[in-house]
């Protein structure tokens, strides 16, 4: 997601009620890290090979399917990697 989503976001809580809990923000697209980090590397012109060890721990802890996707409560953000790609092209390139 963009940073301007976060921006959003953050200053619509910072004037909102408090939360007194935690407000997830997610991107609009349910995308598998391996395929990410490839669409990642393939727009920076990168063309190595991504792996996937689905027994490789992620920062120490053992995922299941689904741990790393937002809560049916949380912020979906509207930007697009794609979307905001094509506004920073040359940016990163």
């Amino acid at each position: 997601m963009s940073c301007a989503d976060v921006a959003t976001l953050v200053a619509h809580t910072a004037c909102s009620r408090p939360l007194l809990g935690v407000h997830e923000i997610a991107g609009p697209a349910q995308i598998p890290l391996d395929a990410f980090v490839r669409a990642v590397l393939t727009d920076a012109g990168e063309h190595r090979r991504v792996f996937i060890d689905s027994r490789s721990p992620y920062f120490g802890a053992g995922l299941k399917p689904g741990d790393l996707l937002p809560g049916a409560d949380a912020h979906i953000a509207p930007t697009r990697y794609g979307d905001w790609l094509d506004g920073h092209a040359g940016a990163h390139r």
